[in-house]
């Protein structure tokens, strides 16, 4: 039951994935109708087409960062956390590479090594909704203690997360 429950999400977060992606691929096509229109100034035009384009070649390669490769009893096999699993689940996203980094770096200096840890990322990264809640999530055991530090402007929304 719990495999089929982990294939079924897996199956979901990747069905959500891919329409992420068509809509970026349909924003890219009304982009090149306005382009190829005339419309607007070609400059920034073509920095909307590159800017379009990046994203969605970043979204169609896009990689699971926590799927480790493993083998059972000789066959290829995925090894994982499933708390990655149903934490893309559960908020509709795919963790970026950084972000899976970071979290494994914080709990094996917490669970290994007994030992605290600072880190700062850029604005936008995922601090607030992906680093946090998820670091909480796996950490949450009566002993250790998350704390995020933040400009006061932006503590509902880490409070509502």
């Amino acid at each position: 039951l719990l495999g089929l429950t982990a294939a079924l999400m897996l199956h979901s977060n990747r069905v959500a994935h891919v329409n992420r992606s068509a809509g970026l691929a349909h924003s890219l096509a009304a982009l090149l109708r306005r382009a190829r229109a005339g419309h607007g100034d070609p400059t920034a035009t073509a920095r909307q087409l590159i800017h379009a384009s990046s994203s969605l070649a970043g979204s169609i390669t896009a990689k699971r960062h926590y799927m480790k490769q493993a083998k059972a009893g000789g066959v290829p096999a995925a090894e994982y956390d499933p708390r990655f699993l149903v934490f893309e689940f559960l908020f509709d996203l795919l963790l970026r590479k950084r972000q899976v980094e970071m979290v494994e770096w914080f709990v094996d200096s917490v669970r290994v090594k007994g030992q605290s840890r600072v880190q700062q990322m850029i604005m936008g990264a995922g601090k607030t909704t992906v680093v946090g809640p998820l670091l909480t999530l796996i950490l949450a055991d009566g002993q250790s203690l998350v704390t995020q530090v933040m400009p006061s402007a932006l503590l509902e929304m880490s409070r509502n997360l």
